[in-house]
């Protein structure tokens, strides 16, 4: 009788260590249309996404005006301290595009474009 008090004992302590501390419960996860950028260039914005961690997964279809990106992701409202560099685009206004949307829905508090050589980088924090 004591062995199997002790086993129950231990298989109960066993279990609440698995359970998760409140600290450690999951972040929510949100599934959203991202944005449209230029013909050719969702696909590489998608994995730099998810390279730098600015999202987790994204998915990506082929419209008449361009590339659509729909993005799985986790809402940010602090600034880390430095920035990160996500993606070079050429000159035609898809680096503010998606620096607004990130900021519109929390991908990121902040970023801005910086030109370097001919190409707009976008840098978050």
């Amino acid at each position: 009788m004591r062995a199997i008090h002790l086993l129950t004992t231990t298989m109960l302590v066993g279990a609440s260590a698995l359970a998760p501390l409140p600290a450690q419960a999951a972040t929510p996860v949100s599934e959203v249309d991202f944005v449209t950028v230029a013909r050719g260039t969702g696909r590489s914005l998608g994995n730099a996404g998810v390279f730098e961690r600015a999202w987790r997964s994204f998915t990506l279809s082929r419209q008449a005006d361009g590339d659509h990106l729909a993005i799985r992701y986790t809402k940010r409202y602090d600034s880390k301290p430095y920035e990160t560099r996500l993606f070079e685009f050429s000159p035609d206004g898809d680096c503010m595009t998606v620096g607004d949307a990130g900021v519109a829905l929390d991908v990121w508090p902040s970023y801005r474009c910086l030109g370097v050589d001919g190409m707009d980088v976008l840098l978050f924090r």
